[in-house]
C-alpha cells in the first residue's frame, strides 16, 4: 500500500493519526505542489512534536511562539516577526504551526505591522547614515559582518542585512546613494546565490504589543488564500482565548468557517460521521528490538509497508545490521527526506539525523498508509521503564544550572552541573556545588540525598566550605528537632495513658448524613472513615484533615459534630477570625436545623452580657455546640461535659491560645483543619504520632478556577466585572492598601454607577465587617472592595470572579489562597491577577507564571510551590521551625525529625557514618538511558534515599528489567556497597596503589571502621578470605586475590563485617 495523503487532507475528524505521520504527510502535501496553506493548530508540546519533524521533512514552515514579543529572547522574536510576515504576505503553500497558547497574547495591529515596515528597492535613493538608524530603531544589530538574521553591516557603498524572512542575508550594492542591486549571497563564500531582487520588505523586529489578537490575524489570512486548518485538540483554543473577550473567539470561529477544517481526536468516538468524513487510523506501537536484529528485519521486509523511513545517528551500526541479513537499503541524508517525498519512492531511507535531533519516541506501523516510522530508540534503545516514585522529588526535579542548594553537610550552595570524572579506573557522575571564594565540591551520585533545592526568596549567603556557621546552625536545628520529638512522644503517650469517651455510631446519624447536597469523594470517604474510628476509640482523637481550599473539610467537622453532641457531649469550633466564625456558625445552623442541638456563636461581636450568658449556659450545659474565635479559650470559659474541640486553621491562633489548646489535647477529642498543604514526607516522619487525613479530590463537578494575569487597565477591571455581573455573579475586588480603599471604591462607583458595593477591610470595627459580610452574603452587595481579609475560609458560591489589583505585592501561598476563594460552585470561575509594570521584576513573573500553571484542582499539593509546604510544616511543628525547614531544606530537616524520634522511642543513637566509596568501577545512569537530566536528577535523589536493601533491591528490579546495562548495574552495586558499610560502620571503601619490592605497582582494596576493627568478625572473614590483612582500624586485601569476581568477593566480606 502507498502513502496516500490525499485521503488525509479530504477528511473532517480523523482519529489516533500520530503527530509524526501528521508532519510526514505535511511534508508530502507541500513538496507536491499544492496551493493550499497548512496552519495547524495546537498546544505547544505538539506543536514542538511537529516542529522535530517538520525540521526534516518540511521545510519551510513558520511558528509562532506562544511567548509575548517583548518577552521573547532575539530567536523567538525573529520566528515570530518571520511568522507574522508570511501570514499578511498570502503566498501559497505553506506550513504555519500555531500553539493554542499564543491565542491568549497581545499583538502588534496588522496595519502597524505593516507601516513600521522598512521598503528597499532597486533605483531608489538612500541616505546610508539615515538608513543604519533607521536599521537600529527597528531592532537589527550592526556588526561587521552579518552571520545571524537581524545582523546588518556597512562597508562602502555595499550594505549586507539579514531579514527575518530570507534564508540567506541580502546585499544591497549603492552607487551615488542611489540602490543599483538587490540580491542574496552565502555569507562564508561572499558568493551571490539569487537572481537580483526588485524590492525587499525589512520588517521591524522592535514589535510592542497593542490589542490585536491572532484572530485578527488568521482573519486576514484566511482572506488572502486557501487554507486547511488542522485542528489538535480544539478545546485547547477554548481554553486559551482570553474569557473577558467573547468575540476573540467569534473571529477565531468565523476564520476557521472559512478553511477546510479537520479536527484530529485521540480516541475513537461513537458519533455518527459517514466514512468521507471520519479517518480513523490503528497505529500500532513497536516494542523495542535491542540487540534483536530478527524484529528489526521482520518490520523492513513486510510487504505491505510501501515506505520504511528510520531516522538514525548511527547509519553504520544499521548499515551492518542489513549487510549481515542481505537487505538492500538506501542511505540518505536528511536534506534530501523531501526530494524522497515528492517522488514517493519506495524502499527502505535511512536517514542521518543532526546529533541534537531527539529520537525519544516509539516507532509505529500503520497498514493503511504503508508506512512505518522507526528510530535509534527502537533499534538501540535500553530505556528506563520507570514508575513514580514514592519520594518527594519536588525539590531536585526542578534543579537547574545555577540554583541555590544546601548540602546536610556544608550549607548553601550554588549548583553549577553535573560532570562525569574517572575516579580509581572508575567513570562516575558528580554534582558540582560551588561555594564563595570558589571551593568546590564534587558530590558522587550515590549521595543525591545530601542535597536539596534551597527554598526562600532572598539570594542567601554563600559561606566558605569547612566555615563554623553552618555547623552551628545544624547543631541548633538538632537540639530544636529532639525538643519537639520529645514533645510529640510525651504527648502522644498521655493521651495513650487517658482513659477516653469511646463515641458510637448516633440515631438519625446516616439521615445527617444523607442532608449533604454532593457526591463524596474517595478521599471525603477515606477521612470520615478514618474519624469515625478515632472517635469510637477510648483514645482521644488528635487528627489533622488537610484539604485544599473547597475540597470538603467542613462536611468532616460537621459529621464529627452530630456524632458527639448526639452523644451528649459539648463540642466547640474555633475560627480564627469573626468573619470565619460567623460563617461557620451560619452553616451548622442551616445544616442542624432539622435536629435538635442547641448552638450559639461567641465573638467580640456580641456585647458583654450576651457573651455572659452564653458563657454561662455552657457551663450548665445548656449548649450543646458553640462556635467562635480564640474568646473560647478564655480563662472564665468552663464546660459541663466537652466531647471534642474543632480548630479551623490552627496555626493562625496566638501562643497563649496554642498553650491552652496543649493543655487540652491530651484528655479531649480535637479535631484540626487545615489547607495548608502538609508535606507526605512530615506525614511519614509523625506517623503514629500524628494522625493525619488528606482531601485531594475535587468534588464533581468542580471546575478549575481560570487564571488571567494582566497588565493593569481600567478595561481590564470594567470588562471582568461586567461579564460576571451579566451573569448574575458577584465580584471580589481586592485593594489591599487601607489608605486608599476608598478611592478605589469610588472609582470602581464610577464604573458602575447602578450597581451596590461594599468596602470591607481589617482595620474596620468587627460588627461592620460581619453587617457588610452579611450583605454580600444575603447578596445585597454585588461588588466587594476587600483587603486579603477574605484570604481564609470565606466561601460565598455566588462570587465568581476574583480581581487582585498589584497583585504582585502578593507571596505566592496568599495567591493561591486567595484564588481559592472562589470557584465553590458549579460555575466556571475567573482569578483576574494584574499588576501594575509590564516590566515585572525575576521573581515576580516567577510567582504568577507558577500560579498560572498550577490550574488543576487540587494543586495546593503537588503544585512546585515549596514556601506553602514549608508554612505546612511550621503549621504542625511551630512557627519558628519553618526558617529552621529554609535554612537545611525540608526534606534534611525531616531526616533529623525522624531520625531523633526513632532515638528516643529506641532508646539507640544511630551513629552518622558517611561512607565514601572509590573503585574501579563505571556507575552511572547512562544519557541513553536517560536523556533527560531533569529526570536522571530525580532518579539519582530517589536511589540515594533509599535506606534498606530490601527496597534498593526491588527498585533495581523494576529500573533494569532484562536491560544489560554495566554502568546501572555498577551504580546500583555501589548503592548496596553504602548501606552494607554503613550497617558494618565502615566509612570508607577505596582502592589505594602499593609498590612490590621490584617497583611494580598492585592494587588493594582497604576498607576502614568508624572505630577500632572487630578482631572477631576479622576472624570469621580470613576463614574464607586468608589474603585478608587485619589492622587496628582498617583491613585491606589484594584485588587480585579477590578474583575476576573481585566485586562479589568484596560485597561479601562487607556482609560479614556487618552481620
Amino acid at each position: 500500500m502507498r502513502f496516500e495523503t490525499d485521503n488525509i487532507f479530504e477528511a473532517r475528524i480523523i482519529e489516533r493519526l500520530p503527530l509524526e505521520v501528521l508532519a510526514f504527510a505535511m511534508g508530502k502535501k507541500t513538496s507536491q505542489g499544492s496551493e493550499e496553506s497548512l496552519f495547524v493548530v495546537a498546544k505547544e508540546k505538539d506543536c514542538q512534536l511537529i516542529k522535530n519533524f517538520l525540521d526534516l521533512f518540511a521545510k519551510p514552515y513558520f511558528y509562532l511562539s506562544p511567548d509575548l514579543f517583548e518577552d521573547a529572547g532575539s530567536d523567538k522574536r525573529i520566528d515570530n516577526v518571520r511568522f507574522v510576515f508570511e501570514l499578511l504576505k498570502g503566498s501559497q503553500a505553506q506550513i504555519f504551526l500555531i500553539p493554542t497558547e499564543s491565542f491568549k497574547n497581545n499583538f502588534i495591529t496588522p496595519s502597524d505591522f505593516l507601516r513600521q515596515s522598512l521598503q528597499l528597492a532597486a533605483n531608489t535613493k538612500i541616505d546610508q547614515k539615515s538608513l543604519a538608524q533607521k536599521l537600529t530603531q527597528l531592532g537589527y544589530r550592526r556588526q561587521t559582518k552579518v552571520f545571524d538574521k537581524s545582523d546588518f553591516a556597512i562597508r562602502g557603498d555595499v550594505l549586507d542585512i539579514f531579514v527575518p524572512q530570507l534564508d540567506w542575508p541580502l546585499r544591497l550594492e549603492t552607487s551615488f546613494d542611489e540602490i543599483e542591486s538587490l540580491y542574496t549571497f552565502d555569507p562564508k563564500t561572499n558568493q551571490k546565490n539569487s537572481k537580483s531582487l526588485k524590492s525587499i520588505t525589512v520588517p521591524s523586529l522592535s514589535q510592542k504589543q497593542s490589542d490585536a489578537k491572532l484572530s485578527d490575524y488568521l482573519s486576514i489570512a484566511s482572506s488572502l488564500r486557501k487554507i486547511t486548518l488542522l485542528e489538535i485538540d480544539p478545546e485547547s483554543v477554548r481554553e486559551e482565548i482570553d474569557p473577558l473577550d467573547e468575540g476573540e473567539y467569534q473571529l477565531f470561529q468565523e476564520s476557521a468557517q472559512k478553511c477546510q477544517r479537520i479536527i484530529f481526536e485521540d480516541l475513537p468516538t461513537s458519533e455518527g460521521k459517514s466514512s468521507t468524513q471520519r479517518l480513523a487510523f490503528s497505529p500500532q506501537e513497536i516494542t523495542p528490538f535491542y540487540l534483536d536484529p530478527k524484529k528489526l528485519l521482520e518490520v523492513l521486509k513486510r510487504e505491505s509497508l510501501n515506505q520504511k523511513i528510520v531516522l538514525t545517528k548511527e547509519p553504520e551500526k544499521i548499515r551492518q545490521i542489513l549487510i549481515n541479513e542481505e537487505v538492500s537499503a538506501s542511505f540518505r541524508k536528511v536534506e534530501e527526506a523531501n526530494e524522497i517525498i515528492k517522488k514517493d519512492e519506495s524502499g527502505i531511507f535511512v536517514f542521518k539525523v543532526p546529533k541534537d535531533f531527539s529520537l525519544n519516541f516509539n516507532g509505529f506501523v500503520e497498514e493503511q498508509l504503508g508506512l512505518v516510522f522507526l528510530s535509534d530508540f527502537d533499534i538501540f534503545s535500553r530505556r528506563l521503564k520507570r514508575k513514580r516514585t514514592e519520594i518527594d522529588e519536588t525539590f531536585i526535579a526542578s534543579l537547574k544550572e545555577g540554583d541555590f542548594v544546601v548540602h546536610i553537610d556544608h550549607g548553601v550552595g550554588r549548583f553549577t552541573g553535573m560532570t562525569k570524572r574517572t575516579i580509581d579506573e572508575g567513570r562516575r557522575e558528580f554534582f558540582v556545588i560551588e561555594y564563595a571564594k570558589g571551593d568546590k565540591i564534587y558530590l558522587p551520585v550515590e549521595y543525591a540525598d545530601k542535597i536539596a533545592k534551597y527554598i526562600g526568596e532572598a539570594k542567601p549567603k554563600i559561606n566558605r566550605l569547612h566555615e563554623l556557621s553552618f555547623a552551628q546552625v545544624k547543631k541548633q536545628i538538632k537540639e530544636d528537632t529532639r525538643k519537639i520529638a520529645k514533645e510529640l512522644l510525651d504527648l502522644h503517650a498521655e493521651r495513650k495513658l487517658y482513659q477516653g469517651f469511646s463515641f458510637e455510631k448516633a440515631p438519625h446519624e446516616d439521615e445527617f448524613i444523607g442532608l449533604f447536597p454532593f457526591t463524596e469523594t474517595a478521599c471525603q470517604l477515606r477521612a470520615w472513615d478514618e474519624v469515625k474510628a478515632d472517635l469510637a476509640s477510648a483514645k482521644p482523637m488528635d487528627r489533622l484533615v488537610c484539604g485544599d481550599v473547597g475540597f470538603g473539610k467542613t462536611e468532616i467537622a460537621l459529621r464529627a459534630a452530630y456524632r458527639v453532641v448526639a452523644n451528649k457531649k459539648q463540642v466547640v469550633l474555633l475560627a480564627p477570625t469573626t468573619i470565619l466564625a460567623k460563617q461557620h456558625f451560619e452553616t451548622f445552623q442551616k445544616r442542624f436545623e432539622s435536629f435538635s442541638p442547641k448552638l450559639a456563636l461567641l465573638s467580640r461581636l456580641q456585647n458583654p452580657r450576651e457573651q455572659k450568658e452564653i458563657v454561662q449556659k455552657l457551663k450548665d450545659g445548656q449548649l450543646d455546640l458553640v462556635i467562635g474565635t480564640h474568646r473560647l479559650l478564655s480563662k472564665d470559659i468552663d464546660f459541663m461535659d466537652l466531647g471534642l474541640i474543632i480548630i479551623d486553621e490552627e496555626q493562625r491562633f496566638g501562643v497563649k491560645a496554642k498553650e491552652r489548646l496543649k493543655s487540652l489535647r491530651t484528655k479531649t477529642d480535637i479535631l484540626t483543619l487545615t489547607a495548608t498543604p502538609i508535606p507526605r514526607t512530615l506525614q511519614m516522619s509523625l506517623s503514629g504520632l500524628k494522625d493525619i487525613s488528606t482531601l485531594t479530590t475535587p468534588p464533581e463537578g468542580r471546575k478549575p478556577v481560570e487564571t488571567i494575569i494582566r497588565k493593569s487597565s481600567p478595561e481590564i477591571v470594567k470588562k471582568a466585572m461586567q461579564k460576571e455581573l451579566d451573569h448574575n455573579g458577584q465580584v471580589y475586588y481586592l485593594h489591599n492598601r487601607v489608605r486608599t480603599i476608598e478611592a478605589a471604591k469610588k472609582k470602581i462607583q464610577d464604573y458602575f454607577p447602578e450597581k451596590r458595593i461594599g468596602v470591607v477591610h481589617g482595620q474596620l470595627y468587627p460588627k461592620a465587617i460581619s453587617e457588610t459580610m452579611k450583605k454580600f452574603r444575603a447578596r445585597k452587595i454585588d461588588i466587594l472592595i476587600c483587603s486579603s481579609i477574605i484570604e481564609n475560609g470565606i466561601d460565598f458560591p455566588n462570587v465568581n470572579t476574583l480581581i487582585v489589583a498589584d497583585a504582585t505585592r502578593f507571596g505566592l501561598a496568599s495567591l493561591y489562597q486567595l484564588r481559592g476563594r472562589i470557584g465553590r460552585g458549579q460555575k466556571k470561575a475567573f482569578a483576574y491577577f494584574l499588576y501594575k509594570n509590564l516590566n515585572l521584576g525575576e521573581q515576580a513573573k516567577k510567582r504568577l507564571s507558577a500560579l498560572l500553571a498550577a490550574k488543576k484542582l487540587g494543586s495546593g499539593f503537588e503544585l512546585a510551590m515549596k514556601d506553602l509546604e514549608i508554612r505546612g510544616a511550621g503549621n504542625i511543628l511551630g512557627k519558628e521551625q519553618s526558617g529552621r525547614v529554609k535554612a537545611i531544606g525540608l526534606s534534611h530537616y525531616l531526616k533529623l525529625l525522624n531520625t531523633t524520634i526513632k532515638e528516643l522511642k529506641t532508646g539507640k543513637v544511630e551513629k552518622e557514618i558517611d561512607v565514601s566509596i572509590d573503585l574501579p568501577l563505571d556507575a552511572y545512569i547512562p544519557t541513553d538511558l536517560v536523556d533527560n537530566e531533569e529526570e536522571r536528577l530525580v532518579l539519582y535523589q530517589s536511589l540515594a534515599g533509599i535506606e534498606n536493601l530490601e527496597k534498593l533491591s526491588k527498585k533495581e528490579a523494576e529500573l533494569t528489567q532484562d536491560l544489560e546495562v554495566p554502568e546501572l548495574t555498577n551504580l546500583f552495586y555501589i548503592l548496596r556497597l553504602k548501606l552494607l558499610s554503613k550497617k558494618a560502620e565502615i566509612k570508607n571503601v577505596d582502592t589505594k596503589i602499593f609498590l612490590e619490592p621490584d617497583e611494580s605497582k598492585y592494587k588493594k582494596i582497604v576498607l576502614s571502621f568508624d572505630g577500632k576493627t572487630d578482631y572477631k568478625k576479622a576472624y570469621e572473614v580470613l576463614k574464607v578470605f586468608p589474603d585478608l590483612e587485619v589492622e587496628d582500624e582498617k583491613v585491606k586485601i589484594n584485588l587480585k586475590s579477590l578474583g575476576g569476581n573481585w566485586s562479589e568477593n568484596l560485597e561479601e566480606i562487607v556482609r560479614k563485617f556487618g552481620g
